[in-house]
């Protein structure tokens, strides 16, 4: 997902680099407290939803992404990749992914059959590209680069990534949207809808990030060595971040201006 090492602090780019690691770290803290807070309200009876976007969370925050940066996969050598850490990585990014289009389909279109057929097709691709691209690494020579040789599995894994959070981005906006207008009622919370609302946010925004990763792969630069690509991970990142924080572990100041009966007509 991320792309940053140390190679990278060379000609000048140390504010760049800098900014990238604090959206770094605030993207593991902030999902890893949403994944884990999450968990824990599954096994307090949230149910199957709470479940799996708890394990979305957490498995993308504190396994997919930061061994994947560890592993070099996609900006070192094939020999000087980590593979066990860069399949580990791919795994748990798989699953994460997977859950939460999980997640979308039992909480948004539990009863479409074109959402379960295509949460299932986009989970197989997700999981015949992360196979490749283990074995493209594995069997390249030894000063190939990794970027290379598994460029156009990457493309198609971040491609399902971008169904899976575009998919995110429009179920929360479309729920938000229907809610205003039952708020104008009175007949739902405003702090529920603006849930609804930062978590099309966090879809929209997670989605415009992966497009770009996308494009900036399928030009032929290695994202881990792009300006643009760095700079849309941490401002992008950012904004996913403070969304999902929002969401879910909102300030009182926050919640009390989302209830004033001026704001809510």
């Amino acid at each position: 997902m991320f792309g940053l090492r140390g190679s990278d602090t060379a000609g000048g780019r140390e504010p760049v680099i800098a900014l990238v690691a604090v959206a770094m770290l605030l993207f593991v803290v902030t999902c890893s407290a949403v994944g884990i807070r999450l968990l824990w309200l599954a096994k307090s009876g949230g149910g199957r939803p709470a479940l799996l976007c708890g394990n979305g969370f957490c498995l993308i925050a504190i396994l997919g992404f930061p061994l994947g940066v560890l592993s070099g996969q996609g900006s070192e050598p094939a020999a000087e990749v980590l593979l066990p850490l860069a399949a580990v990585s791919l795994l748990a990014n798989l699953l994460g992914i997977s859950s939460f289009f999980l997640f979308t389909v039992a909480v948004f279109r539990p009863s479409a059959l074109w959402a379960h057929t295509l949460a299932g097709a986009a989970i197989a691709c997700m999981g015949m590209a992360a196979i490749a691209i283990v074995a493209a690494i594995a069997l390249a020579p030894p000063t190939a680069s990794s970027f290379a040789v598994t460029r156009g599995w990457s493309g198609t894994f971040d491609a399902m990534c971008v169904l899976c959070f575009g998919w995110i981005g429009f179920e929360g906006f479309r729920e938000w949207w229907i809610s205003r207008r039952r708020l104008a009622l009175g007949l739902s919370d405003p702090v529920a809808s603006n849930r609804l609302l930062m978590w099309g946010v966090f879809g929209i925004s997670t989605t415009l990030m992966y497009l770009v990763l996308l494009g900036v792969l399928l030009s032929g630069t290695p994202t881990a060595t792009s300006v643009l690509a760095q700079l849309s991970q941490a401002l992008f990142g950012l904004l996913s971040s403070g969304a999902v924080a929002l969401a879910f572990f909102p300030p009182p100041a926050y919640l009390a201006r989302l209830r004033r009966p001026t704001l809510a007509a």
